[in-house]
């Protein structure tokens, strides 16, 4: 499962560098926030994906909620001194 530190609305992981982009992941659910972002984290794991970045959410007037980013994986920063 993609950890949560994993999923941001920033354009990158912070001490990550973004090594392959799989394309755009979306949900939907009218079922509340937890729903979404296992159906997300899903989605991006069966393409591939350990990370979401640029994670745009919206609701609408019936209280569902969509949301989109971009799956990418994602591989540690070597340390330099």
């Amino acid at each position: 499962m993609i950890e949560r530190k994993f999923i941001t609305t920033f354009p990158e992981v912070m001490g990550y560098d973004i090594v392959d982009s799989k394309g755009v992941i979306a949900a939907s659910s009218g079922f509340g926030m937890e729903k979404l972002f296992k159906d997300s984290t899903k989605k991006a794991e069966k393409d591939g994906c350990n990370a979401i970045v640029n994670l745009k959410m919206f609701t609408s007037y019936g209280g569902a909620i969509m949301a989109y980013g971009e799956g990418v994986v994602v591989k540690e920063k070597p340390f330099n001194y």
